[in-house]
């Protein structure tokens, strides 16, 4: 079992492992806030290193949306910048969330407080 291997490579030793790790964790506060985009639990670290954030599972349709992009990072750390305010970095920044990370257009309209078809005529193809 893959979590059992997390603790030791010997059978016996990871089980005692794991049941100390989960005696310890029991009338501990909540984990969920600390859980990336509904999957992944850890560190923006963590989450980038093991995430399904990258270019081959962004291509699976098979596995979920949230699943494909959960070590993406936020519209803050995207849209933070300086030059922001000059139009084309702007563009070349909404091009980067929607083609790199797997925002969709309507979610970085309504960050930037833009509508929905300038985003689009922002990424439409010269």
């Amino acid at each position: 079992m893959w979590i059992l291997g997390q603790f030791a490579s010997n059978n016996h030793t990871a089980r005692r492992r794991y049941q100390a790790f989960a005696r310890q964790g029991v009338n501990e506060n909540t984990l969920t806030g600390e859980i990336k985009n509904g999957v992944i639990l850890g560190s923006e670290a963590f989450v980038q290193m093991h995430g399904l954030d990258n270019e081959k599972t962004r291509l699976l349709s098979e596995i979920q949306r949230v699943q494909r992009f959960a070590g993406r990072p936020d519209f803050s750390a995207i849209f933070t910048e300086p030059g922001l305010n000059l139009k084309t970095e702007r563009n070349r920044m909404i091009r980067i969330a929607c083609e790199a990370y797997g925002y969709t257009m309507t979610e970085v309209a309504r960050h930037l407080g833009l509508h929905y078809s300038t985003v689009r005529k922002v990424l439409k193809p010269s």
